[in-house]
């Protein structure tokens, strides 16, 4: 049976930070030399990942809308 709404995200030897932009929560995670950032809005789960810097992935977020 599948769970509706649950994400499961490998956090183990990770990095881990929460962060509220436009009051949004996201999670960016590094782990391995990638980064991903995770968050839910309008009801939908998103995931964004790559090999880029932290401070980068930040300011994609800081854009959406």
């Amino acid at each position: 049976r599948e769970q509706e709404g649950i994400a499961h995200i490998d956090t183990e030897n990770a990095e881990v930070e929460n962060l509220n932009i436009n009051n949004n929560q996201y999670m960016i995670v590094e782990k391995n030399g990638r980064i991903s950032v995770h968050w839910t809005m309008n009801n939908m789960m998103y995931m964004l990942s790559g090999n880029i810097e932290k401070e980068e992935i930040i300011n994609i977020i800081k854009n959406l809308k």
